[in-house]
Parts: C-alpha cells; sequence; structure tokens
C-alpha cells in the first residue's frame, strides 16, 4: 500500500513523465522515443537532494513533487518494493558522479546511499576529457 511519499513520487514522475514526453518527441516526426522515466526522474531526485534555495526550487517545479524529503522517502519506499517483488531482479544504474575530491556534506551521501539506494563514485572528468595521445 502507497504512503503520501510514494503517493508524492508516483504523482510527480507521471506529470514529470508527461512533459519530459512532450520536449522529447517534439521534432520526431515520424519514428519512437524510448526512455525510462523513472530512471531520469530519480537521477534527477538524487541531484535534487544536494540542490538548495533557487535550485531547490526549481527541483520542487520540474519535478513535479512537494519537497526533498518527500522525495527521498518516497523513493525509498519504491525501491524497497521494486526489490521484492517475486522471480524479478531490478538493476538501476543511476549513480551520482562526482568531481575528484569535491567535498559532499555527509547528509548528501546519506541520502543518496540509504535512501536511494544509490552510489557515489569519484571521477577525474579532466583525465576523462582530454584525448588520449597514442
Amino acid at each position: 500500500m502507497a504512503n503520501t511519499e510514494t503517493t508524492n513520487v508516483i504523482s510527480g514522475n507521471a506529470q514529470f513523465l508527461n512533459k519530459f514526453y512532450t520536449i522529447l518527441s517534439k521534432d520526431q516526426a515520424q519514428g519512437n522515443v524510448f526512455f525510462s522515466p523513472l530512471s531520469v526522474h530519480a537521477a534527477l531526485s538524487m541531484a535534487y537532494q544536494g540542490a538548495d534555495e533557487e535550485t531547490e526550487k526549481q527541483f520542487t517545479n520540474t519535478l513535479q513533487v512537494s519537497d526533498k524529503e518527500t522525495i527521498g522517502k518516497g523513493y525509498n519506499n519504491i525501491m524497497n518494493i521494486l526489490n521484492t517483488v517475486e522471480q524479478m531482479t531490478l538493476y538501476m544504474a543511476n549513480k551520482i558522479f562526482i568531481m575528484e575530491n569535491y567535498p559532499l556534506k555527509k547528509e548528501f551521501v546519506q541520502t543518496v546511499t540509504q535512501l536511494f539506494l544509490s552510489d557515489i563514485e569519484p571521477i577525474d572528468f579532466e583525465k576523462m576529457l582530454k584525448p588520449q595521445i597514442k
């Protein structure tokens, strides 16, 4: 049975899906559009956990949810429900990639790892972007 947090995420995801699909399909006169609204919404919801002030307001509006605490608890409920479906294994590939040595608040790390059941991986983006000379 869905609680308030879960209902908030499901409702927000549905509203987000409709807007996002409209944007993605706008230039597709003939053809299909394939995407995972749950994955996109979940990834943005994880980033939302680190937002503050104006950015936080924009995430709230874009994701169509009440607040970041509610969405964190809602996603935790959804992930736990999806991971207990018998004879099914769910693999979500959402992860936060962060610049190497960038300081993160402990609360953000805890929320992403504990509520979203995800991980945070430091990356040397500069090294990744440099052309490989052989």
